[in-house]
């Protein structure tokens, strides 16, 4: 069920771009944007903060229940595991937070996602696209039963190829301006 697809890009957003067109053009309705330095985890229980790395049966639940809430909402990211701790204890129901942050592992309903303006940053364009879509009225889910994790940012690969930090800092100032 995988396929490989070479696009021609120059940055990120750009790719990201290519991607929801070609699901759009495959008549794919739901599909996911992960960074490729993630690691996977999930809550140990319902009442504890605590998590653990997902086994393999955990990573397709949860890919299942992104396809589940994507019934429901056009946008949504898996929980980043700093911070996850402090939404507390609960059900993976009620560990769902609605119109928050978004950050490495995004998944979306096509449609919406390719209605939007793309690409318009080469940098944070993740939360332009955020903020985007709840300008639309659409509002994200972040389900905290499950953490995503990565070890530093700016590590090789991805956009570290091309960003410095006066380039980040330009980015995020033409994103206020767009919001």
């Amino acid at each position: 069920g995988v396929t490989v697809v070479g696009y021609s890009y120059d940055t990120l957003p750009e790719k990201k771009f290519l991607i929801g067109e070609d699901m759009l053009n495959q008549n794919i309705k739901k599909f996911c944007l992960i960074d490729d330095d993630l690691v996977f985890l999930i809550r140990r229980s319902e009442d504890h903060f605590s998590m653990r790395n997902q086994e393999e049966i955990d990573v397709l639940e949860m890919f299942g229940y992104i396809s589940y809430l994507l019934e429901t909402y056009a946008h949504g990211a898996i929980s980043p595991r700093e911070g996850n701790n402090r939404v507390g204890d609960g059900t993976r129901a009620e560990l769902n937070r609605e119109n928050t942050r978004a950050m490495r592992f995004h998944f979306f309903r096509t449609g919406e996602y390719m209605a939007m303006e793309h690409p318009r940053l080469t940098d944070v364009e993740d939360f332009d696209l955020t903020l985007q879509m709840l300008r639309k009225g659409y509002k994200n889910v972040v389900p905290y039963w499950y953490a995503q994790g990565q070890a530093k940012t700016q590590s090789p690969g991805g956009c570290s190829v091309y960003r410095n930090n006066q380039m980040h800092d330009e980015q995020v100032r033409k994103l206020q301006a767009f919001h």
